[in-house]
């Protein structure tokens, strides 16, 4: 075996611990067609996202489980989002080291795998964790999206009917789905552009799970559905910007995007601009 070989075999070894077989996720099923304008758009919008306006940071223990491509994947992640795109993934392995640790700013990304002393520098963190779970979405968005937000400067204003019990509400290439519930109304979904976030599991107005696919414009099925388990959320508590830095063993050797990705759990499937 080549040392290119046993470097991608431990490799693998460490990403595979988030690999283990987990349960399908049954999709929502959204409205179709245009609806009905309304003008109570901005009220909703208002009642649903107000707290949207002061979202500063996110902490919490996440659940992973789903597939990407046919690569089934569970873990445990230790989180921290800061405004506006610092990121802190830990994975938590049953034992011994973390998987994995990525610490990024809008300035700075590193990823450490400690059981095989690698590291990669300076990718853009959306193109990490895609390598990782086979999905991109930026810090800057995944914060909002967890926290139940739009990803968008401004609260969505522009609502829409779809019968009695749905209304869709659009901003910045972002259309969030509200279902009615009693006397109001709840998210369900925010979809944009390349990713849709789905949502269940409420206490009160906080939803516990967030389902992650890609955005489709076929019936052809999603390559990518990640389930994340929300537990112990904190909103904007204050994060030291020490949290979004990571010590680099002394003995750690560099890694590319492209090998992470060759390791990852999309490294069976076609290429992205092959699929498209």
């Amino acid at each position: 075996m080549t040392a290119a070989s046993r470097s991608r075999a431990a490799i693998v070894a460490a990403l595979a611990l988030l690999m283990l077989p987990a349960c399908a996720e049954r999709s929502i099923v959204l409205p179709t067609g245009a609806g009905e304008p309304i003008t109570t758009g901005a009220a909703i919008a208002a009642d649903a996202f107000g707290h949207c306006q002061q979202l500063s940071t996110l902490t919490a223990e996440i659940r992973l489980s789903g597939h990407a491509g046919r690569q089934k994947l569970r873990g445990r992640l230790i989180a921290g989002f800061s405004k506006p795109a610092s990121i802190r993934l830990e994975a938590v392995a049953p034992f011994g080291p973390p998987v994995f640790i990525l610490a990024a700013t809008a300035a700075d990304s590193t990823l450490v795998l400690p059981r095989d002393a690698r590291v990669l520098r300076q990718a853009a963190p959306a193109d990490i964790l895609e390598a990782l779970a086979g999905i991109a979405v930026s810090p800057g968005d995944l914060l909002p999206l967890l926290a139940g937000c739009v990803p968008s400067d401004r609260l969505p204003d522009e609502g829409r009917a779809h019968g009695p019990d749905w209304v869709s509400l659009s901003s910045g290439g972002w259309t969030s789905y509200l279902q009615r519930r009693g006397a109001g109304w709840q998210l369900v979904s925010i979809t944009g552009p390349k990713v849709v976030a789905e949502y269940s599991a409420f206490t009160g107005n906080r939803a516990g799970v967030l389902r992650l696919h890609e955005s489709t414009t076929s019936a052809a099925k999603a390559q990518v559905e990640l389930s994340l388990a929300l537990s112990q959320v904190e909103l904007n508590a204050p994060v030291p910007p020490a949290a979004f830095e990571v010590s680099v063993p002394a003995d750690a050797s560099p890694i590319s995007l492209e090998e992470l990705r060759q390791s990852g759990p999309m490294r069976d499937q076609p290429s992205r601009g092959a699929a498209q």
